[in-house]
């Protein structure tokens, strides 16, 4: 009772200004349980989480929207529910619960729909959620319906596009159609001036490229919307665009454009706290430091991603890696075990986290000289080379795996079967090994002496060139040394 009259006494006080205290007023109606005006509660529980979104304040926004839900249970979804579910979802979506996110944008979509009001339920089909493959749910026909409820040419098509090329391809791995729905998003983008659409379309299609290997591309793309005047207070594409760029340029091996690119989009994801995003800025710098062989610093990027988001597969991956490399094994089995646990949570099929516990098995197995790791790497690898909608990064990834086994089991056969595959990759950087040191462990176990040592010798000049860490150094040296000791006695031998 003296919560809501507290209440009540501070909404007299607050006047007109009630909006700006809805987070107080919201706490004082919760509190009063049965003695609150139940409308209230929702009423300023969802101004509230409205207040929080625009902040960037997520999880404050989903305590907010699911104490005025809870308001609500049990009852048809009415517009205020509706209201906060919308919210919700949006929050949920920062948080990574991305299953809960779709569900409850579906939910809110499908009051506005019915209630003919088409344009609170196409922007809510337009919200951007974190490209996460196969947890998208219902996305991508949400954002079909919503371009049913609007004419062919209207502006918001744009923002659905933008959207719809993201969903599609995590989903299906369908590049066509991602382009082409990225296409009508720009052609919209600049007929109607929209600087942040065009934008956002060019950072999505960039990371896009990323998956697909077509890394110039994404170069070409991310730099060219970078150099562009206007949309500068777009945070999302300031996040997206040098992080593209970073990514990129360390698979690439140009270490100085990836470390920049890093530190560039670092701020503004800090400022958006959207967790996927926040995560994947942290990656970028661990990602540049960890092919720098910078170990230290590629530690304190791991454990700053890992506290934003304990299960986030990319600080997991490159953390159990590097402690297996600096020989700290039971660091890195649990890593590799928690990077095992997150796989385990995830349905087989063409996913990072998949391809991430297949290549870093394969690393482990093969620092730690252990065979008993090789029939997982096969498991890993074996739900993406058998789907028909495996990107080609992760394609690349599961092979390299493979690679390593046949490679450290001296299977002949095997080695072949990954050794052409590969070949078009050849100057590109997987984690912890670079294509063409894996193309040259191959040529050994394929007993082609000529092209392995050729292969150890490009790898060296890429890690030289972007001063990436490798061990095809030492690789090349034990190739010679058995080269040598494998060849026929006919007289004194010269030691070198």
């Amino acid at each position: 009772m003296l919560h809501a009259q507290v209440a009540e006494a501070l909404e007299r006080l607050y006047g007109d200004d009630v909006e700006v205290h809805a987070a107080e007023l919201a706490y004082h109606y919760g509190e009063a349980g049965p003695a609150a005006d139940g409308g209230k509660l929702v009423r300023y529980s969802v101004l509230a989480g409205e207040r929080a979104l625009s902040s960037y304040a997520w999880e404050e926004a989903k305590d907010h929207f699911q104490r005025g839900l809870a308001e609500k249970e049990g009852k048809p979804v009415d517009r205020e529910a509706a209201g906060a579910l919308a919210g919700l979802g949006k929050a949920q979506a920062a948080l990574l619960e991305i299953e809960d996110a779709v569900s409850n944008l579906r939910r809110a979509f499908d009051f506005y729909e019915q209630a003919g009001e088409t344009e609170t339920a196409v922007t809510i089909a337009e919200y951007p959620l974190p490209v996460m493959a196969g947890r998208l749910g219902e996305a991508p026909q949400l954002i079909q319906r919503a371009l049913r409820l609007i004419p062919p040419d209207a502006p918001q098509v744009g923002r659905l596009m933008c959207r719809l090329g993201s969903v599609v391809h995590a989903q299906e791995a369908d590049y066509d159609a991602a382009q082409a729905a990225f296409g009508r998003a720009l052609e919209i983008a600049r007929r109607e001036n929209d600087r942040v659409l065009e934008l956002q379309t060019l950072a999505f299609a960039a990371l896009i490229d990323i998956y697909e290997l077509r890394l110039t591309e994404c170069l070409e793309k991310s730099q060219r919307a970078q150099a562009a005047p206007g949309g500068g207070s777009d945070l999302l594409s300031q996040v997206v665009l040098p992080y593209a760029v970073s990514i990129s340029s360390t698979i690439l091996g140009d270490l100085l454009e990836a470390r920049k690119n890093g530190e560039a989009c670092l701020p503004p994801a800090e400022r958006l706290r959207h967790r996927s995003w926040l995560c994947r800025a942290l990656w970028a710098h661990e990602f540049a430091a960890f092919a720098a062989g910078d170990w230290a610093t590629a530690r304190m990027f791991s454990e700053r991603g890992l506290a934003v988001s304990a299960t986030d597969i990319r600080p997991l991956i490159t953390r159990a890696i590097l402690e297996f490399q600096v020989g700290e094994f039971d660091k890195g089995e649990v890593f590799l075990e928690r990077l095992r646990a997150v796989m385990r949570q995830t349905p087989p099929g063409p996913t990072v986290e998949y391809m991430a516990c297949a290549i870093a098995l394969a690393a482990s197995a093969r620092i730690t000289d252990s065979a008993g790791r090789l029939p997982l790497v096969a498991a890993a690898a074996q739900p993406i080379l058998s789907s028909l909608s495996a990107t080609p990064l992760v394609v690349i990834f599961a092979r390299a795996s493979l690679a390593l086994a046949a490679a450290q089991e001296g299977d002949g056969r095997a080695a072949e079967e990954q050794y052409r595959p590969l070949l078009p990759y050849r100057g590109t950087f997987v984690i912890g090994f670079t294509v063409d040191r894996v193309l040259g462990l191959l040529a050994s176990v394929m007993e082609n002496l000529a092209s392995a040592e050729e292969h150890f010798e490009d790898a060296l000049l890429f890690c030289r060139k972007g001063r990436v860490s490798a061990g095809a150094g030492l690789d090349l040296l034990r190739l010679r040394r058995n080269a040598l000791e494998a060849r026929p006695v006919r007289g004194p031998v010269r030691r070198e």
